[in-house]
């Protein structure tokens, strides 16, 4: 890893902010009601990895009141090639997903998005491509009351244009997130199965 990275990483960041650099993590949602573990996999120990970042510290600079959904984060962080031409991947855990789910989801991706910039910043970590994930074990876009006659299904965030959530981002593996202008980041489901006690999958970015 590049000598900069590892300086600011050892040096200048709290103690065991990152997890210890690692080919496979195992990242958890310790919640009971959506308890799940997903084992990501990767090609090199070049990465830095955040775990449980809604937990964690992250730029005091931010507002913190409810309008935008800055005081919430993603559950993962990667920074994947972190000498080169850097992948930031966003992971979301959920059990279920819907339209408000999704919103949610978007919300906590444009805040993460936010704050990985300015760590990258900080570490010298150039980052070339940004892609979100959400784990889940059911889907209820289809399923929720009065989909059609129900405004509130497809009221946009403020300051968004109103769109179809499921055909218009999930469907196409797409993410539209607003910072003034629309900026759209690829966004891939990942399927977990429910072992009885916890909800399991795999996320594979050895080829990314």
């Amino acid at each position: 890893m590049d000598e900069r990275i590892e300086f600011v990483k050892d040096n200048l960041f709290l103690p065991d902010y990152f997890s210890d650099n690692q080919t496979l993590y195992d990242l958890h949602e310790r919640k009971e009601s959506g308890k799940s573990v997903l084992k990501v996999t990767l090609n090199s120990l070049d990465n830095l990895c955040i775990e449980d970042f809604d937990n964690s510290k992250k730029c005091g600079f931010f507002k913190q009141d409810r309008e935008f959904g800055m005081q919430k984060s993603v559950d993962h962080v990667i920074f994947q090639n972190c000498s080169g031409n850097c992948t930031l991947h966003l992971i979301e855990m959920k059990k279920t997903v819907g339209s408000e789910t999704f919103k949610g989801v978007k919300r906590k991706v444009r805040s993460s998005y936010l704050n990985a910039l300015a760590i990258a910043v900080a570490l010298g970590i150039t980052i070339t491509q940004t892609i979100a994930y959400t784990s889940f074990l059911k889907l209820k876009f289809d399923t929720e009351a009065d989909t059609n006659s129900n405004p509130q299904i497809y009221k946009p965030m403020l300051g968004e244009r109103a769109i179809d959530v499921k055909k218009d981002e999930w469907d196409k593996d797409l993410m539209h997130i607003n910072l003034g202008k629309t900026i759209t980041i690829r966004h891939y489901p990942i399927q977990m199965f429910d072992s009885g006690e916890e909800m399991t999958g795999d996320l594979d970015l050895t080829s990314t």
